[in-house]
């Protein structure tokens, strides 16, 4: 495509498909671009793989990322290790490394997090500076902001939680009134799902298919 690859110097074993793709691309090797915009800032980035218009089009010398689907990365500068499958995913990150993310919209605001993976739908979706969240289900933790060490599996798991950390939401629905709260582990089948006693609660344990606590 019209200027791929245009200011290449020394970098070798490169592929770019597609309008700009690796256009500034001086030394880095090792890179595929399939796309318009396709890595178009990668100056000495190594190692990534970028398929869909505007993948890692502002990477410069961040490594080993994959992304495929619009817009996907489109934010990272300097970030590495890190895997996004799906249009818009990851597509704020800039200097994190090592997250995850397959689905549309699946950490679309993680800015500098790492360490994350999110698999569905609006997962982790508003997830920005947290690090070290398993999501796993449709809007699974959608509005989970800054949490650290959370494990949301299921459609709606921790839907509500906002910044409480450490949570463990398992089943579909699994804590789904926690926003706060910390420490919590919620296992069944809308699991606490009726609860309000539990929007800031800390350290408790609910196992079972439409198990509440006793308060609520």
């Amino acid at each position: 495509g019209y200027a791929a690859l245009l200011v290449n110097t020394d970098g070798t074993q490169n592929t770019a498909i597609g309008l700009a793709a690796l256009y500034l691309n001086t030394t880095g090797s090792m890179n595929t671009a399939v796309g318009s915009d396709c890595l178009a800032q990668n100056t000495t980035g190594n190692y990534n793989t970028a398929v869909g218009k505007s993948c890692l089009d502002a990477n410069t010398t961040g490594s080993s990322n994959t992304a495929m689907g619009y817009n996907s990365l489109s934010a990272c500068t300097t970030g590495t290790d890190s895997t996004a499958l799906g249009a818009y995913v990851l597509d704020a990150m800039t200097t994190a490394t090592e997250n995850t993310g397959v689905g549309i919209f699946a950490l679309s605001d993680l800015t500098t997090g790492s360490y994350n993976t999110a698999m569905g739908q609006n997962c982790l979706a508003d997830l920005t500076t947290g690090t070290d969240n398993v999501g796993l289900g449709i809007d699974a933790g959608r509005v989970a902001t800054t949490v650290d060490g959370c494990t949301l599996i299921g459609r709606d798991a921790g839907k509500s939680i906002t910044t409480g950390s450490l949570n463990t939401c398992i089943g579909k629905r699994a804590g789904n009134n926690v926003t706060t709260g910390t420490d919590n582990i919620l296992i069944g089948f809308q699991a606490a799902y009726y609860s309000t006693s539990l929007t800031t609660g800390t350290g408790n344990t609910i196992i079972g298919d439409y198990s509440q606590p006793a308060a609520a």
